[in-house]
């Protein structure tokens, strides 16, 4: 089957080509989102684009986000590769190209927008590793400077593992696709934001609704020590939604038990998807009803 994807235009993906010049492509200079879909809703669209927009800023890539523009692209992409329940969004905007190989000239922003196929399926990986975050000082920022993300995702690949968490002067940071969280003593703890951490999506609708659940938050440093004597842990992000982790390195948590903290907020996330799926659902109805009434009152008009 055909599969088309956005590059500054909709084409085939096999009439897509990137230009050797792109700074994205020589430097990395470029910042992307990965965005959950569910029966055509785009799953945080709104803030999953904010961020987006902060990234051009810090990095000085001219280009203005247009919410709408850019929904409609993935609507006709959806339509056009015929997905069915769920995909992956992955919205990629790089500096252009370059007119010779510096790091002085810039040229009109590419933009990258494609959906991948995302099977419905349950992971029963809990596991985690823990690793040194030896990345850049900017991770704040959601770039394409990925080498050691990519790197450490491997190493928990080899270890058996769902996911690497990030360690400096043994202090947890995030990990290499997801933001972290523990729970001790029925209390919520998470890494504070700064330039060694993203702020996640996920991570932040996670702190909103357990605030709303009465639950008590704070984002604080969190040591090592404090991870493997947690009482839960679960990391949290667009695809992997609220997932525990039962296992670091060779250390058992709560025995092996998923706790009751992180069942609630992964059963509010489940709601909130299905809620989500009711909603694209409703909307998609009502524009077919609008479409349909439109072209019958444009044929009674030719009638007439």
């Amino acid at each position: 089957m055909q599969e088309f994807a956005y590059y500054n235009e909709i084409l085939s993906t096999d009439n897509i080509s990137v230009s050797i010049n792109d700074r994205g492509f020589l430097y990395g200079h470029s910042v992307y989102e990965s965005i959950a879909m569910f029966d055509r809703c785009i799953f945080k669209f709104e803030s999953h684009l904010e961020r987006l927009q902060d990234g051009l800023n810090e990095l000085n890539i001219p280009f203005d986000i247009n919410p709408k523009e850019i929904q409609h692209i993935i609507e006709q992409l959806w339509d056009l590769n015929q997905f069915n329940h769920q995909a992956k969004c992955y919205i990629q905007i790089t500096a252009g190209d370059t007119q010779s190989r510096n790091y002085i000239n810039f040229n009109k922003p590419n933009v990258l927008i494609r959906l991948y196929e995302w099977p419905e399926k349950e992971i029963h990986n809990h596991k985690a590793v823990l690793t040194e975050d030896k990345r850049w000082s900017m991770c704040h920022v959601k770039s394409n400077s990925l080498a050691y993300n990519a790197i450490s995702g491997h190493y928990a690949h080899q270890s058996d593992a769902i996911e690497v968490i990030f360690t400096s002067n043994e202090c947890i940071q995030e990990c290499s696709t997801s933001n972290i969280f523990i729970v001790k003593n029925n209390t919520l703890l998470t890494p504070s934001v700064d330039h060694q951490l993203l702020n996640g999506v996920t991570r932040q609708w996670v702190i909103d609704q357990a605030k709303e659940a009465m639950i008590d938050v704070h984002e604080t440093t969190i040591h090592t020590t404090d991870l493997l004597n947690a009482d839960e842990i679960f990391i949290t992000a667009s695809f992997k939604g609220v997932h525990p982790i039962t296992q670091i390195d060779q250390y058992v948590i709560n025995h092996g038990m998923i706790g009751p903290v992180t069942t609630l907020l992964k059963k509010y996330y489940i709601n909130a998807i299905s809620q989500c799926k009711v909603n694209s659902n409703i909307q998609t109805k009502t524009k077919q009803l609008s479409e349909e009434n439109y072209q019958h009152a444009n044929a009674e008009s030719h009638q007439d």
